[in-house]
């Protein structure tokens, strides 16, 4: 690993894989908050996205957490007040957010997220612009933006229905439930789930030595005709859609969300719902 690529003290670490020369390991240290993502983190995140692209020796980057807790708990809600106060504030966010995970989706390297504990919101935006992913036995999927008020974005959306298909992406986003690595790997939400009497190191270093077996020109190929095939007539809405994820930042459930979950208290969204 040359000395630019060592960034071991930081919220998000770049590592080289001690056994396979052409893996990087972008690695999130954020273990008393499972992993949630401060805006420093997504910046941060960028820039060891755009040293793996630029980097020819690396042929595939695996993004996981740093330990076996969470692999990412998703954005930190506890800067939303002041990052995301209001639709115009939201967007400067949200500009990061997703140049991130466009970046991650759009990137040179074959991508691997490696999930355990913890995967919700914005980590499973993460993982769901990876390749593939691959899960132990102890993770756990979840989208909650409508438990606190907000809305998903578009382009998010557009990976995780690609994944799941229509049906199954809608129950996810509709209902923010929680589901298990049995379920997510059913839904054909993760690519493969390592057994629980397994260890999961080993799990994904077998499954990372099984891709490194494959001609790497030829791997590239794929994956730039699998980009085009997805890409294909999907931009010239996007602009129309970013706009109606934005619209509910405007209203009350979005502050009723956020101050829900800063409390530590059930939400009330009083139209619909009557109290029993």
């Amino acid at each position: 690993m040359t000395k630019k690529e060592d960034h071991s003290v930081s919220r998000v670490q770049l590592k080289q894989h001690p056994h396979f020369a052409s893996v990087r390991f972008i690695v999130l240290n954020r273990p008393d908050k499972h992993n949630a993502l401060t805006l420093t983190m997504w910046e941060q995140l960028l820039e060891f996205l755009e040293a793996c692209e630029d980097n020819p020796d690396v042929r595939v980057v695996v993004l996981r957490g740093i330990d076996e807790h969470a692999f990412c708990a998703g954005a930190d809600i506890a800067e939303f007040p002041k990052l995301r106060a209001n639709r115009e504030s939201a967007k400067k966010h949200k500009t990061v957010t997703d140049l991130v995970t466009k970046r991650l989706a759009n990137l040179r390297p074959i991508t691997v997220a490696a999930i355990s504990g913890i995967c919700y919101g914005g980590g499973l935006q993460l993982a769901s612009a990876c390749d593939l992913r691959v899960a132990d036995d102890s993770a756990r999927f979840a989208i909650t933006p409508v438990k606190l008020g907000f809305v998903y974005g578009p382009y998010e959306t557009r990976l995780l229905m690609r994944i799941v298909g229509e049906p199954k992406a809608k129950e996810l986003l509709y209902t923010g439930k929680a589901i298990t690595a049995q379920e997510a790997e059913k839904i054909g939400l993760i690519t493969a789930r390592n057994p629980s009497s397994h260890n999961f190191d080993q799990f994904v270093d077998d499954y990372l030595f099984s891709l490194l077996q494959a001609a790497p020109h030829a791997q590239q190929l794929t994956k730039q005709i699998f980009h085009g095939l997805q890409e294909a007539g999907t931009s010239l809405l996007d602009e129309q859609l970013e706009n109606l994820s934005t619209q509910a930042l405007d209203g009350s459930e979005y502050v009723e969300g956020i101050q829900a979950f800063l409390e530590k208290r059930r939400p009330f969204y009083a139209e619909g719902l009557t109290k029993m």
